[in-house]
């Protein structure tokens, strides 16, 4: 009887981790494209997000590595802000963009919560302690663009 092979307890937080990495990874890719697609007054808050999100990036990595886990090295762009950077023009196509950025953030906070209790403690530790306050930020920032994006389409701004 050949025996039976058991997951070690890392393996359930490494494939977690793996899934919050390469979901921080195509945050950064998302805002790299957004800030090379338009050329607006948003443009650092939009760095400061991907900024955030790399160093969010470069936490899961090194935990990863810790745990003994493979930490990928890029993805894609979520596909959403993709095909609104497709329809560039400078009313819909920054509209969309904000709206596809805003939808990620609101993803990836929701992926956070979720994941935390398939996380070993220390990896949950880390993930409560230094992404979480960094994700509400990035989500907040969002948040606050898009308001000023809605005031400023109000007030006849483009």
């Amino acid at each position: 009887m050949m025996p039976v092979l058991q997951a070690q307890p890392a393996d359930g937080a490494i494939a977690c981790l793996t899934r919050l990495l390469t979901n921080e990874l195509a945050a950064v890719a998302s805002y790299h494209q957004a800030c090379h697609g338009f050329a607006t007054a948003w443009d650092t808050d939009w760095g400061i997000c991907q900024t955030a999100h790399q160093t969010q990036a470069d936490l899961l990595t090194a935990r990863l590595h810790v745990l003994g886990g493979y930490a990928p090295t890029g993805a894609d762009p979520w596909p959403a802000v993709v095909a609104a950077l497709a329809t560039v023009d400078a009313g819909d196509g920054l509209r969309l963009v904000h709206g596809a950025l805003r939808s990620g953030e609101d993803r990836g906070l929701a992926d956070y919560l979720g994941r935390q209790p398939n996380l070993d403690g220390a990896s949950a530790q880390m993930v409560q302690e230094q992404i979480l306050p960094s994700q509400f930020l990035a989500h907040e920032a969002m948040r606050r663009i898009c308001g000023q994006r809605v005031l400023s389409l109000m007030a006849g701004g483009v």
